[in-house]
């Protein structure tokens, strides 16, 4: 009996995992995949946006986030191994979606209002593309701290990572600056199209409200794209430095890190400061 019970399980389990791929590989089911991870990801930069703004509340909100986010490395891996499985599905299902589009070019059906989709889809690609190249830049500079690695080894008074200053001195290069502008350009292009898209594959846009969505779904991507490039421009024009965050419990003050620097770390930090306090 107990070996029957199990072969009944594992062929249930069989099934299942042949209804979810049949599912995966048909059109309508990669699209709600996309749609619902792409949904998903516009949550994760509302939430990181608003991390982000703290740095207009001074050194010590910041760095403080900062050491809040990383206070568990379970909740923290656990977060960015979803966060990962959400971006790899999400490119699956559109790069996939892709592939099937372009197979279906020859087709007779629908000819207008496919050339509209493939038009769309293209922008997607490319804009998904300029995206993703921008998320790696991003990980490789503030998470990675493999550029400008002498900003991003500062502690501040308390011994704590200074996020602030790290920002700061990362801003303070026109051409990370760029980069960021031109990465935000990308993502603001294709949310644009992504929101509404995802909302009506999902079935969470109300017939007849189609009008409005697309009207509401390039404003919430003005939004979400204003609230990241505030941050860099806000350093670059200078409204935010190291010295906009005194005050009571200020820690503007940078502790260096206690184990050696190597010259090409320091002479990096220098030249970000040097830059900053010519601008001024």
């Amino acid at each position: 009996m107990a070996c029957r019970g199990v072969r009944l399980y594992v062929i249930t389990g069989s099934i299942k995992t042949m209804n979810l791929v049949k599912i995966l590989d048909s059109s309508v089911g990669q699209k709600i995949v996309a749609g619902a991870t792409g949904l998903a990801l516009v949550g994760f930069l509302l939430v990181h946006m608003g991390g982000n703004l703290q740095i207009f509340a001074g050194a010590d909100a910041l760095n403080q986030y900062a050491v809040l986010l990383k206070s568990s490395a379970a909740i923290l891996w656990t977060a960015r191994l979803g966060l990962l499985s959400l971006i790899l599905l999400h490119i699956a299902m559109t790069v996939r979606q892709s592939v099937r589009n372009r197979r279906q070019r020859n087709q007779r059906y629908a000819k207008t209002s496919f050339r509209r989709t493939t038009r769309a889809s293209r922008s997607m690609m490319l804009t998904g593309i300029v995206v993703l190249a921008f998320v790696i830049f991003h990980l490789l500079h503030f998470t990675g701290g493999l550029i400008l690695p002498g900003a991003y080894q500062q502690k501040d008074a308390e011994g704590r990572h200074h996020v602030y200053a790290m920002v700061v001195d990362g801003f303070s290069n026109p051409l990370i600056v760029l980069v960021y502008v031109v990465g935000m350009l990308g993502m603001s292009i294709h949310l644009k199209h992504a929101i509404s898209s995802a909302l009506q594959t999902l079935g969470l846009a109300k017939e007849g409200h189609e009008s409005a969505l697309r009207k509401a779904s390039p404003l919430i991507a003005a939004v979400i794209i204003a609230g990241f490039l505030v941050v860099p421009i806000s350093v670059a024009t200078g409204l935010v430095t190291d010295e906009t965050s005194g005050g009571e419990g200020s820690t503007a003050g940078v502790v260096p890190d206690e184990r050696p620097i190597s010259s090409e770390e320091t002479n990096t930090a220098v030249a970000a400061r040097i830059k900053r306090d010519i601008r001024r």
